[in-house]
């Protein structure tokens, strides 16, 4: 995959805020709550907001959920969670209408086998393996507001269909 300059997706993500102005958008995505003993893994973006947050993004028109938590971060942090879907839960669904757009935000949670090997990759400036009882200064509300639910009853991804 080509490398994309850090100010390629600045200007990628400024007109793609433009579109969302003129054109009513509702988008699908996944953040996901990957753990590691008592951390947690955190990513900062070169574009848009620049705070910490969970992993994630928009899932593609066929992709599933678990798919799309499993690719989201992989690209992000080059961390592997494995093909076993039953190893990701849903924490809650959650509905945000920043950057005039209508989100709606899957957010799940996975447990790490083994300490990850976080790489920063394409739009990640910095990716990170953060304490949850020492959380860094600047993390985003939609992480906040993720977070909260993790301690919360969870719910397996089930599945239907042919």
């Amino acid at each position: 995959m080509p490398t994309i300059p850090p100010a390629g997706y600045e200007f990628a993500h400024r007109l793609m805020r433009l579109r969302w102005r003129l054109i009513p958008t509702r988008t699908l995505g996944v953040k996901i709550v990957a753990t590691y003993a008592d951390h947690v893994v955190l990513v900062r973006h070169h574009y848009g907001d620049r705070r910490w947050m969970l992993p994630g993004g928009g899932m593609k028109r066929t992709e599933q959920v678990h798919g799309a938590a499993r690719r989201e971060l992989h690209e992000e942090t080059g961390c592997d969670i494995g093909p076993n879907e039953e190893r990701i839960e849903v924490i809650g669904v959650f509905e945000s209408t920043l950057e005039h757009k209508n989100d709606l935000v899957i957010g799940v949670a996975v447990a790490l086998d083994q300490r990850p090997t976080l790489v920063a990759r394409h739009e990640v400036a910095e990716a990170i393996l953060a304490p949850l009882d020492a959380l860094p200064d600047g993390l985003s509300s939609s992480t906040r507001a993720v977070l909260a639910r993790r301690d919360e009853p969870r719910q397996r991804l089930g599945h239907w269909g042919a």
